[in-house]
């Protein structure tokens, strides 16, 4: 039975956070110390998210909606906006500790690749919203919150004031899309299908191997 859409992207969201929860409280928190080579790679793994998760995917999605959506392309250029600005942030980071900043100089790993290919390959705006914006923007506000309380005091403010603080936004800005698109009951199942997906993905990307248990857990 299909839900009011408002109501279903709200719950996805919800449910979104669990997953993050879940995340955290297994994979992240049991780390309460970082190697200066482990705090290298983590910079550089979110240098390359930002741009390929965070810029990449709204400009696609601004090709595929309508100009009677202009208020939704609008909000979708700040956001890529903003995540150019987040890459750049962790790519100046890079540079102060006097490592190598230039994003074209990272190799990935295929984990990374496929997480992608879980957010960018889709045909319609509402199903990029799916793995982006109601899903992976959830998980990644647990993932830099973590990263908070491993660096020092100035980082994490830097942090909280040139990155979290648009991310909120952003995940708004899904649930609008949402709210929008997933009005049959087709859709909704589909994008919670793309959510999960997700989540397995980025379980992957972080050498997680417990997404059945989790998924149990959070169901």
């Amino acid at each position: 039975m299909v839900m009011d859409s408002r109501e279903f992207a709200i719950r996805v969201i919800s449910n979104s956070d669990k997953y993050a929860e879940r995340l955290r409280e297994k994979v992240l928190d049991p780390v309460t110390f970082l190697e200066q080579d482990d705090l290298v790679m983590i910079y550089k793994r979110r240098m390359w998210y930002e741009y390929h998760l965070g810029v990449l995917p709204p400009a696609k999605q601004i090709t595929q909606l309508s100009y009677e959506d202009l208020d939704l392309r609008w909000l979708l250029t700040e956001q890529l906006a903003e995540e150019y600005h987040h890459s750049r942030v962790f790519s100046d980071l890079l540079k102060e500790m006097g490592e190598d900043g230039d994003i074209t100089h990272f190799e990935p790993r295929p984990e990374y690749i496929e997480v992608v290919h879980n957010t960018l390959d889709f045909d319609t705006p509402w199903e990029i919203a799916a793995s982006l914006q109601v899903t992976g923007e959830v998980m990644l506000i647990s993932i830099l919150k973590w990263l908070q309380t491993l660096v020092e005091p100035r980082i994490a403010q830097l942090i909280e004031d040139e990155v979290l603080i648009h991310e909120g936004k952003h995940i708004r800005l899904g649930r609008m899309i949402l709210e929008r698109f997933a009005t049959t009951e087709e859709r909704q199942r589909r994008v919670v299908e793309i959510s999960e997906r997700k989540f397995e993905s980025l379980c992957a990307a972080h050498n997680v191997n417990f997404y059945g248990t989790i998924k149990t857990e959070v169901n």
